[in-house]
């Protein structure tokens, strides 16, 4: 920690609370749990910008882990598909969540869930900003605002520059530096934890932003500092593991005590998700000769049932709830920001017939859309009617088909563990 921004007593000691409580994370020592780890988050619970994956916080913590995180999809699909995404033979005694700015996708709903499903477990929350959040202006008054990328290029700073040299430098400047506020993020997800007797951690802030930058630099990316490195995900280990052990002894428990238990609730009204966009599995799924499986994009392994002529799928409904007769049918297909990419598809179910849309205006690239398609017998296989309405430069492309707990709705564009 950088001796200029500590307040002190006569033997040095820091009085700040902030400061004491930055000063107790950096020398915090952890160790590792017998304890059984789910984890649901971004990129940094992922592992993304390490050498190796496996020395993310999450594996330093324990050598049982299920790490559902990806790189770029928020908590929507695991609060639809919680069932279908961890299965019914697994047990956990402690779920992270890694979903701070992402929280409005389904964070909620994600944990209402898995608390039903696992009443025991230890549910952490994890909150971690990244240096590319924080602005620069020259002064505190002006309206010239960069990110610390921006800063480093007009002064003449290079990524290959050395993270001693780069915090020097940031000593050194005379600019107002701040952190911007997320202030409905941190209340929601400060409330979801409360609701659970979770553990709330992110990483504290000192009264000067450029402080606290310079303070935990070093356990960042020196390059592009958007990612947690090594040392930083040691951190985050070290202080998770600190607060589990803290968790459990106000239990008056132990790890074994923990781990002995097999105790766990139900899903309530279940979900059933198939989405085979990611590796072309359609277990279950039957369909005319009309419509074939494709690996459309071999590059990035993905996968889609190309409708080429006027055809039907026979999808299952397994699900059995004594509160429903019927369950939604949900589609997932692609779509393009570009005419005549996709043909528009009329899609018949249980008589009730409906046109398609592939076109959207979101961005420059291909998505996945998924919507509502009609309402299908429960515990029974349907058979819906599928009709291209006009010729295009590629086939209608459909990547998964989703029955839901009807409380969480998926997300209509990017829903999936991963999206094109």
């Amino acid at each position: 920690v950088d001796s200029t921004m500590a307040t002190a007593d006569s033997d040095g000691s820091s009085t700040n609370p902030m400061e004491i409580e930055l000063n107790r994370l950096l020398s915090a020592s952890g160790g590792k749990t017998k304890l059984r780890l789910a984890v649901f988050g971004g990129g940094n619970a992922y592992g993304i910008g390490l050498a190796r994956r496996f020395d993310a916080f999450p594996y330093l913590l324990s050598d049982s882990v299920d790490n559902f995180a990806h790189t770029s999809t928020g908590p929507n699909y695991f609060s639809v598909c919680t069932e279908t995404v961890v299965g019914d033979d697994k047990i956990y005694d402690v779920i992270i969540f890694d979903y701070w700015l992402k929280y409005g996708e389904g964070l909620a709903e994600l944990v209402r869930r898995l608390r039903q499903r696992y009443p025991r477990a230890i549910m952490v929350f994890v909150r971690t900003w990244l240096p590319i959040h924080f602005k620069r202006k020259s002064a505190e008054n002006e309206t010239d605002v960069q990110t610390i990328e921006q800063w480093k290029q007009s002064v003449g700073i290079s990524d290959e520059t050395d993270v001693n040299t780069l915090i020097q430098m940031l000593r050194e400047d005379d600019g107002y530096w701040y952190l911007p506020t997320h202030n409905n993020a941190d209340a929601a997800v400060t409330e979801i934890a409360q609701s659970v007797n979770g553990i709330d951690f992110k990483f504290p802030v000192l009264d000067d932003p450029k402080d606290t930058l310079i303070a935990y630099l070093s356990r960042f990316d020196v390059h592009k500092h958007v990612h947690v490195n090594e040392l930083g995900h040691q951190l985050i280990a070290n202080a998770l593991y600190v607060q589990i052990e803290a968790t459990l002894l106000s239990r008056g428990e132990s790890e074994s005590d923990q781990v002995g238990h097999s105790m766990h609730g139900d899903w309530g009204n279940g979900d059933e998700c198939m989405l085979w966009f990611n590796n072309g599995a359609t277990a279950g799924l039957t369909y005319s000769d009309t419509i074939a499986m494709d690996e459309f994009e071999s590059r990035d392994g993905w996968y889609a049932l190309e409708v080429n002529e006027e055809g039907w799928i026979d999808v299952p409904n397994k699900l059995h709830d004594e509160d429903f007769t019927t369950r939604t049918l949900w589609l997932s297909y692609m779509t393009s920001p570009e005419d005549d990419v996709y043909p528009q598809l009329e899609i018949t179910v249980s008589d009730t017939s409906t046109v398609l849309e592939t076109v959207h205006k979101n961005d420059k690239h291909h998505s996945i859309r998924t919507v509502a398609v009609g309402q299908v017998p429960q515990g029974e296989t349907t058979r819906i009617y599928l009709k291209p309405l006009n010729t295009t430069s590629k086939p209608f492309r459909i990547v998964g088909t989703s029955f839901t707990n009807e409380i969480a709705t998926p997300s209509e564009f990017g829903f999936g563990p991963t999206h094109g």
